[in-house]
């Protein structure tokens, strides 16, 4: 019988600690069941073995109205015109989590307007 070496971690809300990164790096498949923090940590995961993550409960901060309306809308003029989550946070000058979650619903949900991204939207105290 084959077997295989899968890691499940999770909360590391931007840190990856050495002692973690050596037994990671003993296993096929890294599980993260939410909370990653930053998208570096994320990247550097996927260095060492497949990784698959999931969105944790950290709220994401919360923006004017006006101006989650005009990240929305910018977000998806982008990701239309071929653009990709590094580039369009770039351009919007926001957190690729933020950029990535809109283009996500969007893409996820067709049809789907402005009001409705945000409705689906992880933020805290909306």
């Amino acid at each position: 019988m084959e077997t295989h070496r899968i890691a499940v971690i999770s909360d590391t809300h931007g840190l990856l600690r050495p002692e973690c990164i050596r037994v990671l790096e003993t296993c096929e498949a890294i599980l993260h069941a939410g909370d990653v923090g930053k998208p570096e940590v994320l990247c550097m995961r996927r260095q060492i073995a497949g990784t698959y993550a999931v969105r944790g409960n950290a709220a994401i901060p919360v923006f004017p109205d006006k101006d989650m309306d005009r990240l929305v809308r910018r977000s998806i003029k982008e990701m239309k015109a071929g653009k990709g989550i590094p580039e369009i946070a770039a351009r919007v000058r926001r957190e690729e989590a933020l950029v990535e979650q809109v283009c996500r619903i969007y893409a996820t949900h067709p049809g789907v307007d402005v009001e409705g991204i945000l409705n689906r939207m992880e933020i805290k105290d909306r």
